[in-house]
């Protein structure tokens, strides 16, 4: 099997577009064809630590590869989009040192896919192409010019401390949901560290906001810390350090100037340019003279949040549809909302399960359904007329039913982790063309299996499904 990638390699030397993007290129001399093999899942776990920082649609080619350095026993896998670059080593058995660039997501689906345990050889055969090979898999990859790879510069920075790794994830994991998407003030799309005191006492700080909401957190002052300059660091370098620091429990050495950081630790390196702008003097916002304190216990308040969740949560997907499909708003009442008032949200919903499977014999001899939430307990409102649900037309009422439907659907994907079936008996007919199309479009961006009956074959036009015909409780034709 042969994977090929369109040669648009750059003119020795040269590298398009480097000036546009303001970085400077330092070239790296060439090296020998690499040989070397390694375990999948040492080299797996490199990659998708990486990878995530290559430009998938990028005008460099080279962006798009991954750096593979070959230095006695150590293969040095590196990935950069020109703002932040990701290093790791790990270890291999070499044959021949070498260095090239190969298609960082192409490497990483083909690594991902070989089963667990084996063994993954790379050969650089000839010039410009790599081959790939475990047990009776092969593939060929065509590489790029390790000359044409970016480098940012690796300058000695003038600052430079130690960390622990769960002061470092405090730091980051107490400020980071606050950080501005916000383009146009671009100073706030990132976590502000900076050096600060409190109680008389020195520490080390990280600040976020967009401009509604404001966190900062603090930690013992690090030696070495005390001069430090207040830098902003940007949001992607955040979310891509933080995932490397997931399993880590040693120590950080970081190192920075006004324009860059780096953190070193274990055989993990992040460097990137720092955003360069001026956070806003956010102590001024900060009353300093309160005179009413309220202090709760953090468990009960959590518990308290929690009750109430659920709907909010539901709330959250609904509104996540990325087509035109309804989006209702819900409010809940009676019964359950007591509930959700003294009990966990995902208790409740235990509670509600466990009283339909209760009464399951009850409600079928009875032909409805006795237990569980009465339709007066929910208000429906669909949001684009701003009516309640029972003024609006049966079309009408029918799809915002499916919108629930489809957004708790993606609440268990989301939140749960779980891939749902879904049901739907003869729901389409009572919706037109238009409103068909959304539903399958909706359906298909789930991910997951739908089962859809229906009398009239010509309502399933267009949609991508397997088409089965029933007759007498029969499937006669596929």
């Amino acid at each position: 099997m042969s994977i090929l990638q369109k040669d648009i390699t750059a003119p020795e030397g040269s590298y398009p577009n480097a000036a546009s993007n303001g970085a400077k290129v330092t070239p790296i001399s060439k090296s020998g064809a690499i040989k070397f093999s390694v375990e999948r899942s040492q080299i797996l776990r490199a990659l998708s630590h990486i990878q995530s920082v290559v430009e998938k649609r990028s005008t460099i080619p080279v962006l798009s590869n991954v750096k593979i350095e070959i230095e006695g026993d150590n293969l040095r896998l590196t990935a950069t989009d020109m703002e932040i670059s990701i290093t790791e080593t790990i270890p291999v058995k070499a044959a021949a040192k070498g260095a090239t660039t190969l298609p960082a997501q192409v490497l990483y689906d083909i690594i991902r896919k070989l089963p667990e345990g084996s063994e993954v050889e790379f050969n650089e055969a000839k010039s410009g192409q790599v081959e790939v090979k475990s047990g009776r898999s092969k593939f060929k990859l065509l590489s790029l010019p390790i000359d044409t790879f970016p480098a940012l510069e690796q300058n000695d920075l003038p600052h430079s401390f130690t960390l622990a790794a769960k002061d470092m994830r405090a730091l980051i994991d107490k400020v980071r949901f606050a950080i501005s998407n916000e383009e146009t003030r671009y100073y706030l799309n990132g976590i502000y560290l900076h050096t600060g005191e409190e109680n008389g006492v020195a520490v080390l700080r990280t600040a976020s906001t967009d401009g509604h909401r404001l966190a900062r957190v603090s930690v013992n002052l690090p030696q070495g810390a005390a001069e430090i300059p207040g830098v902003i660091i940007p949001k992607k370098t955040v979310n891509e350090l933080r995932k490397l620091l997931a399993e880590y429990q040693g120590d950080i050495e970081v190192s920075l100037s006004e324009t860059k950081i780096i953190f070193s630790f274990g055989d993990a390196v992040v460097s990137s340019k720092l955003i360069d702008g001026k956070f806003p003097d956010y102590d001024r916002v900060i009353p300093k003279n309160n005179d009413k304190i309220l202090e709760v216990n953090s468990k009960e308040f959590a518990e308290a949040a929690a009750r109430v969740e659920v709907i909010n949560f539901l709330q959250e997907s609904l509104n996540q549809s990325t087509t035109s499909f309804p989006r209702p708003e819900i409010h809940i009442h009676g019964e359950y909302e007591k509930l959700l008032h003294e009990k966990f949200a995902l208790e409740t919903e235990d509670i509600f399960a466990a009283n339909l499977f209760d009464s399951r014999y009850d409600d079928s001899a009875n032909g409805r359904t006795a237990s569980g939430t009465h339709k007066t307990d929910f208000h429906i409102i669909n949001t684009a007329k701003n009516t309640a649900a029972h003024l609006n037309s049966t079309g009408e009422q029918k799809a915002l039913l499916l919108a629930i439907i489809l957004g708790l659907a993606r609440l268990l994907k989301t939140r749960k982790s779980k891939t749902p079936i879904i049901l739907l008996d003869e729901v389409i007919a009572h919706l037109d063309q238009h409103r068909r199309a959304e539903l399958f479009t909706e359906i298909l961006s789930l991910s997951c299996q739908c089962f859809m009956t229906g009398t009239e074959k010509t309502l399933f036009t267009g949609v991508k499904a397997s088409l089965l015909q029933v007759e007498n409780s029969r499937i006669i034709t596929g």
